[in-house]
């Protein structure tokens, strides 16, 4: 009677651990592998689809168990070509405890040497407004939740940055490099402060500096 009983509850434990070892080695497939691919293949797909602009991606890497993504050479452009975002790098931690916390935490974000171009055309168009304009345009699903999405962010950076400006109906360019900003602590939840630092300098040599909290 004994040795059935213990017969099955090893074929229990070898399934079980067949199961979890399975189970591992897909995620872990999935997540080194396939996520960085499908992002590498629909974020193209996306904007001209949804924003009828053009998106480039360079190298993507997930870390599964870290939740870890880093992905470099990010742009979109107009569909002319015409450049409107660009970041050098970018990488994003997901806690864990997003889970048990009912909310988006992140332990990181980072931003290193994003671009912006602001443009105005001869004919007065605004680029931003104009891609503005078009997600206006996209059918929206209706919502009844008014309250700001439940995010946390350890630490926030945006580093290197740099804004274009081109008017060409006035005939003025200038740019503003570098950009810094940095944010720590941030949370959407009620009743907590966050703590903020801007630094800008203009290519004319204005410098800007903002400390404080949020």
């Amino acid at each position: 009677m004994v040795r059935p009983s213990l017969q099955s509850k090893t074929i229990r434990w070898k399934r079980w651990v067949t199961g979890a070892a399975v189970f591992l080695a897909a995620y872990t497939l999935a997540g080194f592998w396939l996520v960085p691919l499908v992002i590498k293949n629909q974020l193209p797909k996306f904007a001209h689809a949804e924003l009828a602009r053009k998106a480039s991606i360079g190298e993507v890497g997930f870390n599964p168990y870290s939740l870890r993504l880093e992905a470099q050479d990010l742009a979109l452009a107009e569909a002319d070509g015409a450049p409107l975002f660009a970041i050098g790098r970018l990488a994003v931690e997901l806690e864990w405890r997003s889970l048990i916390r009912r909310a988006w935490s992140f332990a990181e974000i980072r931003i290193a040497s994003p671009s912006v171009s602001l443009a105005i055309g001869p004919d007065g168009k605004f680029n931003i407004a104009e891609l503005l304009a078009t997600l206006e345009r996209r059918p929206r699903e209706a919502s009844t939740e008014a309250s700001l999405p439940r995010v946390i962010i350890g630490q926030f950076a945006l580093e290197r940055g740099k804004v274009d400006v081109n008017d060409r109906r006035a005939g003025y360019a200038e740019n503003f490099f570098p950009i810094d900003f940095s944010l720590t602590n941030f949370s959407t939840l009620p009743n907590q402060n966050d703590a903020y630092t801007l630094s800008a300098d203009s290519a004319r040599g204005g410098k800007l500096r903002w400390k404080g909290e949020a």
